[in-house]
C-alpha cells in the first residue's frame, strides 16, 4: 500500500476489523472527497475554520500520526492502541464522544483540542505536543519535544 493511499479492498479483507465501522470495511469507503492531493483536505479546512486553528497544523498532525490513513492502528502501548486518522486511544476517543475511525469526527476532535489548548495559553508547539504526550507536561520528554518539531515541520509544507 502506498504511503498516502487508503487501503485496497484486499487490504481491508485481510485485516482484522479491530472494531472498524462498516463504512471503513466496504470498498466504497475508499472514495472520499479529498478536495485535492491531500486526503480529507475539505474536512481539514472545515475544522480549521470552525475552531480557528491552522489548517496546515491539522494536516501535519494527520500526516505524522497516520500518513492520512483513517484505518491506521498504532502499536500497543500501556495506554492502548491509537486508532484512526488522528490516532486516538480508546479512552480519549470515548471522552470526546468520537469514533476514531471516522475521519470527520477525528479531524474535528483534533481541531477542538488544539483550540482548547491554545485557549489555555499553550503555544502552538505545546498544543501539538499535548496531542502526543497528553496534557501533563511533567510527563513530556525528548520524544514529545521532537514530535512537536516534526509536526510543525510537516505543517510548513502544506
Amino acid at each position: 500500500m502506498a504511503k498516502n493511499s487508503l487501503p485496497s479492498e484486499l487490504d481491508l479483507v485481510q485485516q482484522q476489523s479491530y472494531g472498524l465501522p462498516d463504512w471503513a470495511q466496504r470498498p466504497q469507503a475508499q472514495t472520499v472527497n479529498t478536495g485535492g492531493a491531500v486526503p480529507f483536505q475539505a474536512e481539514f479546512l472545515s475544522a480549521s475554520q470552525k475552531y480557528g486553528v491552522p489548517f496546515n497544523v491539522l494536516m501535519g498532525l494527520a500526516e505524522q500520526e497516520s500518513s492520512f490513513n483513517p484505518t491506521a492502528i498504532g502499536v500497543p502501548t500501556k495506554y492502548g492502541r491509537a486508532k484512526g486518522l488522528m490516532q486516538y486511544i480508546d479512552s480519549t476517543a470515548s471522552s470526546m464522544g468520537i469514533n476514531p475511525y471516522d475521519p470527520v469526527q477525528s479531524i474535528d476532535a483534533a481541531a477542538r483540542q488544539l483550540r482548547e489548548r491554545l485557549d489555555k495559553g499553550y503555544s502552538m508547539q505545546e498544543a501539538v505536543q499535548a496531542h502526543f504526550g497528553g496534557d501533563d507536561r511533567a510527563q513530556w520528554g525528548p520524544k514529545t519535544a521532537q514530535y512537536g518539531k516534526d509536526v510543525l515541520g510537516r505543517a510548513e509544507k502544506f
